[in-house]
């Protein structure tokens, strides 16, 4: 077609109708096609709209989306490896389940006992009807059979009727778990005077007053008090009664009180003792009984094990600073309305051991 253009430029071209075809179909070929973008931007549109009026998700706990994780992956059609995912995912959760379980399970610590297991061969089989509350720990069966049968026990509480042995110090020596209670160690039981004598040589200017809310009522002496006590000046009897209840145990009290039990309806709570001087030394507790019998009453701090000794006139009872950490001790109310309502005087020394106050002496002794 150009060569013929070429050589003869006034010349039309002859056109065919075969030509005209291949013609229409070359155009064909090179027409762009529309490209029909309302469709597809309805389409995107309709999705937007699809997804803004979807409802947002709740706030879900970790373990709900735990959950729903889990019955996701095991919902999937899934070849072996997610086989194997799932089945791990399982292991994992009943791990979970298991220390949760375990968690549960372990005991408050009560008495201080944090463990379930015997303390001695680990089994879980401890018995939880019996405590050994002193130790805070559980044991089984057998190991409390054992321990019943080994012969080896040591004491909580060891109760002397005798006064504490002089030993090799010069001195009254006792143990840390020692307790004592003394018939008619001062005056014979029926020797009334002494609570007599007591009542009518009460220090000049002092009187009996209330105590613990008028529970019973009492006459303390303290620090220089307790000097004076000592003094060639102070009435003999109140103290000469308490040198020989100081001699008896080896201490030098510090504080001394007279309490008065007017009558079955007074009492003392249940408490523990100071145990310390303002120096920080431990102190005994020394105490003698005047009057009407009354019970002294000690419970174990821990669990409530209660056990109680009479006090008769002329008694004498005494325990250490150790003991008093572990008991509680009171005089309980009367309540048998065949006991006479008499009254009741008990003189109580706290002081601490000579061994404690001047160690060098009694060591080079």
């Amino acid at each position: 077609r150009h060569m013929a253009e070429d050589s003869c430029d006034n010349a039309k071209p002859c056109v065919s109708g075969a030509d005209d075809l291949a013609r229409n179909k070359l155009a064909y070929l090179f027409t762009p096609t529309p490209v029909r973008c309302r469709e597809l931007k309805v389409k995107r549109e309709e999705h937007l709209e699809s997804e803004h009026e979807e409802p947002a998700p709740e706030d879900q706990s970790p373990q709900v989306l735990s959950d729903q994780f889990y019955d996701d992956c095991c919902a999937v059609d899934s070849d072996a490896s997610l086989r194997e995912a799932r089945a791990e995912i399982a292991r994992l959760k009943a791990q979970v389940e298991d220390l949760q379980q375990a968690a549960n399970q372990t005991p408050h610590p009560v008495l201080g006992i944090r463990s379930s297991r015997c303390a001695e061969c680990k089994s879980e089989s401890a018995m939880e009807g019996r405590v050994f509350a002193e130790l805070s720990k559980l044991y089984c069966e057998r190991c409390w059979a054992q321990w019943e049968r080994c012969g080896r026990w040591h004491p909580t509480m060891r109760v002397c009727t005798v006064a504490p042995a002089v030993g090799s110090s010069g001195l009254p020596e006792f143990d840390a778990e020692d307790a004592f209670v003394l018939p008619s160690y001062i005056c014979d039981h029926d020797d009334l005077s002494l609570m007599e004598r007591l009542r009518n040589e009460v220090p000049e200017g002092r009187q009996f007053s209330d105590w613990h809310g008028a529970r019973h009522l009492a006459l303390h002496f303290d620090g220089a008090e307790v000097t004076e006590l000592r003094s060639d000046t102070a009435r003999p009897v109140l103290r000469n009664t308490i040198k020989q209840m100081e001699a008896a145990f080896g201490i030098k009290a510090t504080a001394v009180r007279l309490n008065l039990y007017r009558s079955n309806a007074d009492y003392k709570p249940f408490h523990a003792d100071r145990g310390r001087d303002d120096n920080g030394l431990p102190q005994c507790t020394v105490g003698l009984s005047l009057g009407a019998t009354r019970e002294l009453s000690f419970t174990h701090y821990k669990t409530g094990v209660t056990m109680t000794f009479p006090q008769r006139n002329g008694d004498v009872f005494a325990f250490t600073p150790e003991l008093n950490k572990v008991f509680l001790h009171g005089v309980p109310r009367v309540k048998n309305s065949l006991i006479m309502d008499e009254p009741r005087i008990s003189l109580i020394l706290w002081g601490s051991r000579l061994a404690l106050l001047h160690p060098s002496t009694h060591c080079e002794s």
